[in-house]
Formats: C-alpha cells, structure tokens, sequence
C-alpha cells in the first residue's frame, strides 16, 4: 500500500477566513467559470471536505456579499 504526504507551504498571509474570503470573492470577476473560491469552497463542503478555516471563510463570504447561501454570494458577485 502506497501512502503519500503532501506539504504545501502557504502563500496566503494572514492565513484567515477573512482573507480567503476576500481572494475568493474577487476570484469570480478573475477566474474562469467555476474556478473560483465561492465554487472551490462550495465543492469542498458538498464533499464533505472541511478544514478549520472553513466556517469563518464561508461566513465571511456571506458577511461581505451580504448574501445567506454561497450561491447567492455567486450570484450577487456575478451580477456586480
């Protein structure tokens, strides 16, 4: 049986919910069609992927679209 670890050091400082949640946002403008952080992120949940940044980057991408749901946040961001 083959086992692999993967380190990655970060690129993103600070290391917050909040500044993911800004890069994301500004990612649906930047990125191609669902290739986004909103879509990322989205993905990740419905996958039952979760790290412990994962509830503060999802609240903050509400906080700033001002939306209740990522896809709202997606929609809201599109349309801007």
């Amino acid at each position: 049986m083959w086992s692999f670890n993967t380190s990655i050091g970060s690129t993103i400082e600070p290391l917050t919910g909040e500044e993911l949640a800004k890069r994301a946002v500004k990612s649906v403008k930047d990125a191609d069609l669902d290739r986004d952080g909103i879509t990322y992120l989205q993905n990740a949940i419905k996958n039952g992927i979760s790290t412990p940044l994962t509830p503060e980057y999802k609240r903050e991408i509400l906080r700033l679209t001002n939306t209740d749901s990522l896809e709202s946040a997606l929609v809201t961001v599109r349309s801007e």
